[in-house]
């Protein structure tokens, strides 16, 4: 097969979903990846635009920008999940413990205005901090010594997992 990633015909579809969502060799696998890095670039971008004054108006896109990227993320970690060779190794994993807490403040802030005055301000400003935790997600991409298309050399694989940190 073109890539040199062997037969895929037999496999299972989790086995397939499990191939694409750890593939950097095939296009649809780097699109993922890029797809992914790139949705995570922006969820970091809106935190930081959140940082600054402005208007209302800019601010509820941003909010809803970002509610539907979350909204990717979790759907990304349930196709992971489904894809894991073992499930409970996987959530046991530290991408996929970053991963939670990374959407854990949207969710938090979608669900608990809804309790009303048992939730205070302060603590959802808190939990909205940790947001700033999606950046590791990025480490998932660095773990390995390959980047989209191919092998890295380590010294630059240290660059990057630096410039990340």
């Amino acid at each position: 097969m073109p890539g040199g990633v062997g037969d895929r015909s037999s496999m299972t579809l989790r086995e397939t979903v499990h191939f694409y969502m750890t593939d950097y060799r095939t296009l649809l696998g780097r699109g993922i990846d890029l797809f992914i890095i790139s949705l995570n670039l922006l969820v970091v971008a809106i935190f930081v635009a959140d940082t600054y004054q402005l208007s209302p108006e800019i601010k509820e896109i941003l909010w809803k920008v970002e509610v539907g990227a979350i909204g990717l993320f979790i759907i990304e970690f349930l196709v992971r999940l489904y894809g894991a060779p073992n499930r409970r190794k996987h959530l046991a994993n530290v991408y996929s413990v970053i991963d939670l807490i990374a959407i854990f403040p949207t969710l938090a802030e979608i669900v608990l205005p809804h309790f009303g005055k048992l939730v205070s301000l302060g603590f959802l400003k808190t939990v909205r901090a940790l947001a700033v935790l999606r950046i590791f997600r990025f480490m998932r991409f660095f773990a390995e010594d390959h980047l989209f298309f191919g092998h890295i050399a380590s010294d630059v694989l240290r660059v990057a997992r630096l410039i990340i940190t």
